[in-house]
Formats: structure tokens, sequence, C-alpha cells
């Protein structure tokens, strides 16, 4: 079989919805279709040990302008591939490296 990505990206247009995204990330909700022993990245706020709600609503606070009452607040991204695509030096494995690179520099 040949291995699988996937890549979902899904807007998130409250509060409600970030904060709730950031409880199934962080498996602080009843996930039970989760691995528990697969650790999730946060490539923005990764370092920062506050709620994601919290991060979203202060780059907001920045902004020149509020958002629309219907804005996107963020978007959401997953990431995932078959464990086919984690093998050093497997060339799989390199165009991985460089989405996941891709992301966290050009999507903040």
């Amino acid at each position: 079989m040949s291995p699988l990505t996937i890549l979902r990206i899904e807007k998130l247009k409250t509060f409600g919805n970030v904060a709730g995204s950031d409880d199934h990330v962080l498996r602080n909700r009843e996930t039970p279709n989760a691995d528990p022993t697969k650790e999730n990245v946060r490539l923005i706020g990764g370092e920062d040990s506050r709620a994601l709600e919290e991060i979203v609503k202060e780059k907001i606070s920045t902004l020149k302008h509020s958002p629309r009452h219907d804005a996107v607040l963020c978007t959401e991204m997953f990431l995932s591939a078959s464990p086919e695509y984690f093998r050093p030096g497997d060339p799989c494995m390199i165009a991985f490296t460089s989405l996941m690179e891709f992301i966290s520099k050009d999507v903040q």
C-alpha cells in the first residue's frame, strides 16, 4: 500500500470553536478515536502554555481594525502521515519535513 498523507484545514469562526479545538488537541476532553501515546504539536504558540483562545485574542488585539462578527478567527491545520513516511533519509520523509518547515515558517 502506498504511504498516505492527510492535510485538513478548518476555519474556526468562534472563540468556542477555538477553545474546543485546543481542548481536543491537548486531550483535555474525551477523545476516544485518538491514540493517547501520540503527541500533538502546536506550531503557533507551541512554547506558550496559555490556552489557544487567549493567544488568538492577543493576536487579534494587535490588528488595526476589529474583525467582522462572522470573521474567521484562526485556521486549524491537521497534518498526518502513514508510518512509512517516517523512515530517515526516505524521499517521503524529506517531503513531509519540508511541508512542516513551510507551515511553521510561512503560516504565522
